[in-house]
């Protein structure tokens, strides 16, 4: 992925502790790919968000998609003000109006083969 500068993220995890133990025996099983192993990490965050979203209570968790921000900006702020119940201002609204918002995403997902995504599929499965 474009963001890892360095060589360090494409061939060891960005930190120690994220994944589970036999993440090595997995990501070679997908040829030590290093859009393999970005797609572990992202499975192991989601698994953790999940699991700390267990130990709360639902007014004590908002779980926000980046996509439905992203088409609906207006809306997502809304429910994201009133879970934290903030009240609306102009400022947000002509903050939210100024700028237009384009899913990051599809760069990404327009320069992967087949193969990749079917890989990425197989390692996040139901986490995407």
């Amino acid at each position: 992925m474009d963001f890892w500068t360095d060589e360090k993220g494409k061939t060891k995890p960005r930190w120690s502790g994220g994944l589970d133990e036999n993440w090595q025996s997995e990501w070679q099983y997908y040829g030590s790919s290093p859009l393999a192993l970005a797609a572990m990490q992202y499975r192991a965050i989601m698994q953790t968000c999940k699991k700390e979203q267990t130990a709360l209570k639902n007014n004590q968790y908002l779980e926000v998609n980046y996509e439905k921000f992203i088409d609906e900006p207006k809306r997502v702020m809304e429910q994201i003000l009133r879970f934290s119940e903030l009240e609306s201002s102009s400022k947000i609204d002509s903050f939210l109006e100024a700028h237009q918002y384009i899913n990051g995403n599809q760069k990404y997902l327009d320069r992967m083969s087949q193969e990749e995504s079917e890989m990425i599929e197989q390692i996040i499965g139901p986490w995407k």
